[in-house]
Parts: structure tokens; sequence; C-alpha cells
């Protein structure tokens, strides 16, 4: 229903009310913190605060009972999902997304969509940086980090640096992220020869958010998990239990499932994303197998909607142990990644044959040269990590 014109609230209003929650959920969470730390975490609260800002980052979507989706929406850096579960008095979340702020983001917004319940923890699925970087938004709010060991271990040993190569000019490029420099100057380039003023108000916010980040991140240090585990850990509830899972390397070494058996939903990180760079070849289609021995009808990815069948899980489980035969066949026969990239086409593929697309996990169908510069890319990265032990 629309609201007369007088009932509506002001900008003003709307920005005074989400500081006063800001306020709110930040309470004494940061008693005893550092003024280093202190000035990091305000910072980050002012970009979800900030005019410019767009107040949902997310599209929240349910489900399940208790169960929701929270669907990141296209942004210069990317977003990981959320998924939310609310059972009967608290609030458990899954991945922190990219940075504190976006993290600051989904908080406001819970609140305002779906409960006033507090967030007692956060789960890292794996320690990429679209996932774990706003750990420390929960960690000011009380709330208990958990991740398996190896995510402990890899965020603390690689975090910090992957950041800071990609915010400075020339630095090392972190596997998976692109040169923030250069997709500002890139931006820059595009918006100079705009053929329209929605494509210059377009990439006037792309400039604006990669601004923002880069700005943001700029001391970034990573919080890190203070809870760990090596199989398993459980969150019980009267409403409902949650199992987190460690069920074999995969899409890095420390993935981790959020498995709600009675709601027969499964959160899954990456494991069923096809992306290379930190991944296990051999292992992975072993640990697609094993998560696909739970009972569960709902798939909550790391990235894309929602999925009520396993199909793409199917698909992506294919498609690793496929690519891994055919890249171990030909690494040993001598063939360099050149040759291998020449030859493994993605017509030569059982497993992408009927349309098979495994990069629609990242938000839409791509064309037939996107998905070979993806099959490349995983026989690149692949290669040197065959025999990984």
């Amino acid at each position: 229903m629309n609201l007369p014109q007088q009932a509506r609230p002001s900008r003003h209003q709307l920005l005074h009310s989400r500081r006063d929650f800001f306020k709110t959920v930040m309470g004494r969470a940061l008693a005893g913190a550092s003024i280093l730390e202190i000035a990091q975490y305000q910072a980050a609260w002012a970009q979800a605060l900030a005019p410019t800002a767009d107040p949902t980052l997310f599209e929240i979507r349910k489900a399940a009972e208790g169960v929701y989706q929270a669907f990141a929406k296209p942004n210069a850096i990317l977003n990981s999902n959320g998924v939310i579960y609310v059972n009967s008095k608290e609030v458990i979340i899954v991945d922190s997304h990219s940075r504190p702020s976006s993290a600051a983001s989904l908080v406001a917004q819970i609140k305002k969509e779906i409960t006033d319940k507090p967030v007692r923890y956060l789960v890292d699925t794996h320690f990429h940086w679209d996932h774990a970087h706003g750990n420390a938004t929960y960690g000011h709010l009380g709330a208990k980090i958990v991740a398996s060991k190896t995510t402990q271990r890899l965020m603390a040993e690689t975090s910090a640096n992957r950041v800071k190569g990609t915010l400075e000019p020339g630095g090392k490029i972190a596997l998976g992220m692109a040169s923030v420099p250069t997709l500002i100057e890139a931006a820059k380039g595009n918006l100079a020869k705009a053929s329209s003023p929605a494509d210059a108000d377009a990439l006037k916010i792309r400039l604006q958010q990669l601004d923002a980040y880069a700005a943001e991140m700029k001391n970034f240090s990573p919080t890190l998990p203070g809870v760990t585990f090596d199989k398993s850990y459980k969150i019980k509830d009267k409403d409902f239990d949650l199992i987190l899972q460690f069920n074999g390397r995969a899409h890095t070494a420390g993935d981790t499932q959020v498995y709600c058996p009675s709601r027969g939903t499964i959160a899954t990180g990456d494991v069923a994303a096809p992306f290379m760079g930190d991944g296990y070849p051999r292992d992975w289609a072993k640990t697609l197998d094993t998560i696909m021995k739970l009972k569960f009808d709902i798939i909550l990815p790391g990235h894309g909607p929602i999925q009520t069948d396993r199909m793409q899980m199917m698909g992506v489980r294919n498609y690793v142990e496929e690519l891994t035969a055919r890249v171990s066949a030909g690494k040993q026969a001598g063939q360099s990644v050149a040759d291998l990239q020449k030859t493994i086409t993605m017509a030569s593929l059982k497993s992408m044959a009927n349309g098979g697309d495994f990069l629609a996990i990242f938000g839409g169908r791509t064309t037939p040269t996107q998905t070979q510069t993806g099959i490349n890319n995983n026989i690149l990265h692949m290669y040197d990590r065959l025999d990984l032990k």
C-alpha cells in the first residue's frame, strides 16, 4: 500500500533510523578494542550508512521455515550469498561476504525484514575473500565465528596479503580477484567515452563502489574464527539443529557445509563452484559424492539462486571428474597447459553436453566463448594441483 506523501519518511529520517539501529547493535561490542580496531569498525558501519550506499545489498528469499538465503545483488566487488537461520532464540549466519560494511548491511536488513533476535553465530564456509572478509562485523557484535581448523589456518596465512596485493598497482593479484586499480582505471576510461547518460550513471556508481572498497580494505586485517573443528560441529536448538561438516577437500582444503536435517536444507558455500585456483581436483568428486549421501531437498549455494534439485551439483561433480582425468592423462603424456587448452573444448567434454554450463552458478548463463575461457582457466589451475598431498 502506498503511503500518502506526508506519511512517507524522508531520506534524513531513514538515515537517522538506520544510525539508531547501528548504535543499538554495536552496544558494548567495542569495549576493550584498540583505537585502530575501533576506527576500522566505525569506518565499516559508515560505509553501510552512507547516503550513496545501497541499504539492501541482498535480496532475502525464504527457503524453508526459519531458513533464508541472502542473495547477493550485483556489485563492482563481488559479495557471496549469505544463509540465515532463525531458531527459537538467535540468528546464525553463513558467510560474511567481501567486506565488513556488506556484513553490516545484511545485519541491518535482517533486523528490518526478518527478526530482531540477536546474531549469535557466523559460519565461514571457506577462507576466500568474497565469503570471509566481513568477519569483523560479527566479531564486534560478539557472535561466535566458527570454521574448520584448516579454514582458520588458511585465512591467517593468506587473507591479508591477498587483499594487499589486489589493492596495490602492480601488486600480486589474488586468485579469483581482480586488480582494483585496474578496474578503476578501466571504469574511468569507459566513463570518458560513455555513449549515454544511463551508461555514465552506471559507471559512476561502479567507480563509487570500487573507491569505497579500496578505502575500506586499505588496512584490512582478517578476523579469525574463534571456534574451530576438524570434522563436525553442532549448533543445537529446540527448533532445529545445524550440523557443520567438513566432508573433504574440494573448492579449498577446508570447505564446510551447514546441514539442517529437519528442514532438508544444506548451505554449501562454493563446494559446487568450479573454480580450481585453491582446489583439490582428485578429491573433489569424492567430496561431492559424500555430501550427496545426505538427505536434503534444498541447496543454498555461495553464488546463484536457491536450488531445489541436485542437477547442478551433479553436473559440477561430473565436470570436475572428467576434466581431472583429461588433464592428468595429458600431463602424463607430456602435454603443456597450452596444448590441453587447445584440445579440451566445451564440445569435447561429455559433462558439458546438453547445454551444460558450469559457470551459471555465478549468476547467469554464459556464452560459449566465456565458458571456454572458464575451462581454460580451470586447466591452468588444475595442472599444478593434480597431485597435492
